[in-house]
């Protein structure tokens, strides 16, 4: 690197930091136009090697790559008086960036970044914002996108906790490690969560945990309340309890109404070939439901594997059975996705979800739940509520309105519970009971209510 010129190296390390310009210059008090004219090479050689230590302060460069930057600047000697100093009066290493790589193709969503970026950055004190919805709906996606987006507000890193894969004792060991820390000899959960909590109580960090299933993992991942951590945490459920001041936010799928499912497309294939094709892919885009996961895997196929076309796609999609088989990409797959919550259910409760795919395209209510699946309109309620908090089905309509308290599928979800039935053998009883729907009466109340969506 040290061949390189001034900009270059310069450019290397802002590539790396995933800063901007404007945001190097809040965290450094470099003026904006002073980096940029740094980067693009008009100025090869700053006026005050001062600016550029703030620069590197800010970039969170060692010792060794602060002298590298200097040197590349013309400031030799200065570069040679970095290296021989003692170590604690140059930062030796940078804050902890443990984010996940950020996707190249993430679109929309603006509202909410917006919304969360203002939780965020005027925070005082520690917040927590909770991000819940349906598998495959984009919520690590959008973590993701907001810990590059956001980074400069943490200058003392960006912690990332996968908790529906990992277990909160490795999760602390790294988040200690990230810091020079070892807690490898605290056997306990929760003596090291308390050594680690501890750690990060000071901490200007953004800590992301995602996957979340049980609140009790919470408890010992949390950084303390008192501290100016800022947390994001995803989840399936949207009854997660997490304590202090939360913000939540129900991330919901692409609206029919605006581009972003094409916009998709267009990161993968190109403004070209949308154009082109742009009433087949919004057909596409329907009928997987905008369910963003499946629309970046049907992108990814047009885009990399010869034998998928326009056409193929419609004809799949429009058999209406069999889809998800080619939902699936690389390590990507919508039928993972949904298993996931899937796999959780008690055997009763899984029973009764898959024969929900007999309503086909169409809500229902608790009572007409009941009779379809043949259990009391009490268990029905209890299910549909747990299926709902864990986003295995939606609900239609909103407080006040006719259909409010009608539950229904997702198109994907819907397929996804047809073939479990299947494969249970549960599914013509399901349509025997469907098909006696409009004389059935239980406790003098019509079980007739099944509306067709919208």
């Amino acid at each position: 690197m040290i061949n390189l010129s001034f900009s270059d190296v310069l450019a290397q390390f802002v590539k790396r930091s995933a800063y901007s310009a404007g945001q190097l210059a809040e965290l450094s008090d470099v003026p904006k136009t002073t980096i940029i004219s740094w980067m693009d090479g008009r100025v090869n050689r700053p006026r005050h090697h001062s600016d550029l230590l703030q620069l590197a302060r800010a970039l969170n460069l060692t010792s060794q790559e602060t002298a590298v930057l200097l040197e590349a600047a013309g400031y030799a000697k200065t570069a040679e008086d970095i290296r021989q100093a003692p170590k604690e009066s140059v930062q030796d290493s940078a804050a902890p960036f443990q984010a996940i790589p950020e996707l190249p193709y993430f679109v929309g969503r603006e509202e909410i970044i917006k919304d969360i970026q203002s939780q965020l950055s005027t925070a005082d004190a520690q917040r927590i914002c909770i991000i819940h919805g349906m598998g495959g709906i984009g919520k690590t996606t959008l973590v993701a996108h907001l810990a590059y987006r956001t980074r400069y507000l943490f200058p003392d890193g960006v912690l990332w906790g996968d908790v529906g894969h990992s277990e909160p004792m490795a999760i602390l060991q790294a988040f200690a490690q990230a810091y020079g820390v070892d807690v490898s000899h605290y056997r306990d959960l929760a003596s090291r969560s308390q050594v680690v909590r501890q750690l990060l109580a000071d901490k200007r960090i953004l800590l992301v945990l995602d996957d979340v299933w049980y609140s009790a993992d919470l408890r010992h991942l949390l950084p303390p309340s008192t501290g100016a951590a800022n947390v994001l945490i995803t989840t399936r459920r949207n009854d997660l309890l997490a304590s202090g001041a939360v913000h939540r936010i129900g991330l919901g799928l692409f609206d029919e109404d605006r581009p972003d499912s094409l916009a998709l497309f267009q990161q993968r294939l190109g403004s070209a070939f949308v154009r082109r094709e742009e009433e087949a892919l919004k057909e596409i885009a329907h009928s997987l439901g905008h369910l963003p996961l499946a629309i970046a895997i049907i992108a990814n196929h047009l885009a990399l594997d010869p034998d998928w076309s326009v056409e193929y796609i419609l004809k799949v999609l429009r058999q209406k059975q069999g889809t998800l088989a080619d939902l699936a990409y690389d390590d990507q797959s919508v039928s993972l996705s949904f298993h996931v919550g899937y796999d959780s259910l008690p055997t009763e409760m899984k029973q009764f979800f898959m024969k929900l795919a007999v309503f086909q395209d169409r809500a229902f209510r608790p009572e007409t739940a009941a009779f379809v699946t043949q259990i009391s309109p009490d268990t029905a309620r209890r299910f549909l509520r747990r299926l709902y908090t864990l986003s295995l089905v939606q609900v239609q309509g909103q407080p006040g309105e006719h259909n409010w308290r009608c539950y229904h599928l997702h198109p994907l979800m819907r397929e996804f519970a047809l073939e479990e039935a299947q494969k249970a053998n549960v599914v013509h009883t399901a349509r025997q009971q469907l098909a006696r729907l409009p004389d059935a009466r239980v406790n003098g109340r019509s079980h007739n209510s099944v509306t067709p969506l919208k």
